[in-house]
C-alpha cells in the first residue's frame, strides 16, 4: 500500500491488510462497503459506502448496480489499473449467520461485478465476532479470530490506534441522503514509531459546541473592525469591489496559515465574511484557487463585483435560473454550479482536510445564531474534502438554525450528491445511482 508519501506498509497477507486498513483511511466505520482501488501491488484510493438497508429485493439489487458503477467509473478517474479489494464492516455476527455475515449480498455483488468485467482481488468481511474472505474454503464457520486484525475491530466499534508509517493517496465516499460515502484519503501521515489514534466516522460528525468565552471574545473585537465599503448597487460597476476583495485574499492566507493558530481578530474577520453570500463565495473561490484571485478578478473582468452571481441550485423556483442568462436564454452561471463543477478539480484536496480542523476551530468561536453561513462553509469544505456524511451534518445543522436560510438550502442541494457523482445528463433524465 502506498500513499503520496514515500513511506509504504508492506501487506504479506489479508490479516495484515485490515490490521492497516484503518490508518490508511483516516476514520473507521461500522455496517459499512469499503472499495480499495489498486494500481499494481499498490493501494491508491478507496471509498465507503453505507451498506444497504434492508438487505435483499429491488434495493439490492439497485446497490450492487450502483457499485459496479461507481467501481468502473472510479477505476478510470484514479487510473486505478488493477483488481479492487472490497471489504464489509457489519455488526452482524458469524454465530447468528451460522457462517459469513451478509453472504448472499456478498454473491449478488460478486456476480453483478464479474458480468461488467470487474474480478476483485479480495472480498472480506469484518463482523462483530470474526472475520474472514468470502472465497475462502477452509474459513470456520466462527469466523477468524478478530485478534488477528485487533486495531481494525476496536476501532469498527469506537476509535482505535495502530502503528503505521502510511496513509492512502486519495479517497472518497460514495452517497446520496441515504446513501453516504465519505472520502479519507487525505488523513495525516505519521511516522513509523508514531501512535495514531484512527477516529471512527460518528466522532467526525459531532460539531463543536460554542465556548462563551471564545464567543465573546469575537463579538467584542469584531465590534473593533472598521467597517468594510457595500457592495453598490450599479450591476456592473462597483469601484469598492477590490478593497472588499483584498479582506477575502487576507482572510484566506490566515485561514490557510496551518501552522499558526486563528487570532480571535482574524476570526472576527472570517465570521464578517461569512455572513455576506457575495463574499462567502469570493471566499470559497480564494480556497479553491488563490488567495488574490477573487480581486484580479473584479480588477480584470467585465464583472466588478460578486453581487451579480446567483445562489442557482436544481431545485430554484421558476424564473430565477435565467438570471443574468445572455440574450439568448442560456442558462447562467451560478454560485452551486460553479461549486458543483470546480470543486472536484481542486489541485491542492489535502488542505481541505486541515481546513476541516481549522472550521471546527472557528464554529468555538461562533454562536448559535451566527452559525448558519459558517457551517455552509464548513459543510462545503467536509464535502470537498471527501467526507459527504460529515458535510450532510453539518447542513443539516445550519438548517436547522435557519431553516429558511437560502445559502444554507443551496448547499444543502451541493452536497447531497458525493464530490464526483455528478455526471451531464441531458435534460430531464434522471439519475437513478449516485455515486462519488
Amino acid at each position: 500500500m502506498t500513499s503520496t508519501s514515500s513511506d509504504l506498509v508492506t501487506c504479506r497477507n489479508t490479516a495484515e491488510f485490515l490490521r492497516v486498513l484503518p490508518k490508511l483511511l483516516g476514520f473507521t466505520a461500522t455496517n459499512s462497503l469499503f472499495v480499495i482501488f489498486f494500481s499494481g501491488k499498490r493501494a491508491q484510493r478507496s471509498a465507503r459506502l453505507t451498506l444497504p438497508e434492508p438487505f435483499g429485493g429491488p434495493a439490492e439489487q439497485a446497490y450492487v448496480e450502483g457499485v459496479s458503477d461507481m467501481i468502473r467509473d472510479l477505476s478510470t478517474r484514479f487510473r486505478a489499473t488493477d483488481d479492487p479489494v472490497l471489504v464489509i464492516t457489519t455488526s452482524a455476527s458469524f454465530a447468528q449467520n451460522g457462517g459469513a455475515p451478509h453472504r448472499s449480498f456478498a454473491q449478488r455483488m460478486r456476480r453483478c461485478l464479474l458480468r461488467d468485467g470487474i474480478t476483485l482481488r479480495d472480498f472480506c468481511v469484518v463482523a462483530s465476532d470474526g472475520w474472514g474472505e468470502y472465497d475462502d474454503a477452509h474459513l470456520p464457520v466462527t469466523g477468524r479470530a478478530l485478534e488477528l486484525i485487533a486495531p481494525f475491530h476496536a476501532a469498527t466499534e469506537s476509535s482505535s490506534s495502530c502503528n503505521a508509517r502510511s496513509r492512502i493517496t486519495g479517497q472518497h465516499t460514495v452517497s446520496g441522503r441515504h446513501n453516504r460515502c465519505e472520502d479519507a484519503s487525505a488523513s495525516a501521515p505519521a511516522s513509523a514509531t508514531q501512535k495514531v489514534r484512527v477516529p471512527a466516522l460518528t466522532e467526525l460528525e459531532a460539531i463543536p459546541d460554542a465556548n462563551a468565552s471564545k464567543v465573546a471574545l469575537a463579538a467584542a473585537v469584531s465590534k473593533e473592525l472598521a467597517p468594510l465599503p457595500r457592495a453598490a448597487a450599479a450591476k456592473r460597476h462597483d469601484p469598492d469591489a477590490p478593497r472588499r476583495m483584498r479582506e477575502v485574499g487576507a482572510v484566506t492566507r490566515a485561514l490557510l496559515r496551518f501552522d499558526s493558530a486563528l487570532q480571535p481578530r482574524m476570526v472576527a474577520r472570517l465570521l464578517r465574511l461569512t455572513s455576506d453570500t457575495d463574499l462567502w463565495f469570493a471566499l470559497t473561490l480564494a480556497i479553491l484557487t488563490r488567495a488574490e484571485a477573487p480581486e484580479e478578478i473584479v480588477r480584470g473582468g467585465e464583472r466588478t463585483s460578486f453581487t451579480q452571481v446567483p445562489l442557482g441550485g436544481p431545485h430554484l423556483p421558476a424564473g430565477d435560473e435565467d438570471h443574468d442568462g445572455d440574450e439568448e436564454g442560456s442558462p447562467a452561471w451560478s454560485i452551486y454550479s460553479l461549486l458543483a463543477n470546480f470543486s472536484a478539480e481542486c489541485e491542492h484536496p489535502r488542505v481541505f482536510v486541515s481546513l476541516r480542523k481549522r472550521m471546527n476551530e472557528v464554529l468555538e468561536s461562533t454562536a448559535e445564531a451566527d452559525r448558519p453561513h459558517l457551517l455552509a462553509l464548513s459543510s462545503w469544505v467536509w464535502w470537498t474534502s471527501g467526507i459527504q456524511t460529515v458535510a450532510l451534518a453539518h447542513i443539516a445543522e445550519g438548517l436547522r438554525i435557519d431553516p429558511a436560510n437560502e445559502l444554507c438550502r443551496m448547499v444543502n442541494e451541493l452536497v447531497d450528491v458525493p464530490l464526483f457523482g455528478r455526471r451531464p445528463l441531458p435534460a430531464g433524465e434522471p439519475s437513478d445511482c449516485r455515486v462519488a
